[in-house]
């Protein structure tokens, strides 16, 4: 089963928006049939690593605001024990990629993240 996450900002109406491409400028993760843009990424690639880092699966309908937010908290500080731990990054890189992420696949993931958070935003899930 497939999975693209898409970064949104709630309406009003209790719908949803699709976040401004441009907040997303480093965005290279693995993109899926539906996630071609900067704004979105395919979950199902990186599933395994995020819930190993965060505790929380990718595989939701909506990941609310504040679960975003601790999300990229858990996210950016397992990066950056990596960083400190592994100033080489090989141990990350050439050695331990951790459920097939890299280190700098884990950065950006990291960053996209805080990107949605930053803008309280939400992420949705489809498949």
């Amino acid at each position: 089963m497939g999975l693209d996450n898409f970064a949104c900002t709630r309406d009003s109406d209790g719908g949803f928006t699709v976040m401004d491409n441009s907040l997303f400028n480093n965005n290279k993760l693995c993109s899926g049939v539906c996630s071609m843009n900067n704004n979105t990424f395919r979950g199902k690639v990186y599933n395994d690593y995020v819930e190993y880092v965060t505790g929380q699966t990718l595989y939701a309908s909506v990941i609310p605001e504040k679960v975003v937010k601790k999300m990229a908290d858990k996210l950016t500080k397992f990066v950056d024990h990596f960083i400190k731990q592994n100033p080489d990054h090989l141990a990350f890189e050439a050695t331990e990629s951790i459920y097939g992420v890299d280190l700098s696949e884990a950065e950006m993931l990291a960053d996209w993240f805080n990107a949605v958070a930053n803008n309280n935003g939400v992420i949705l899930g489809w498949w």
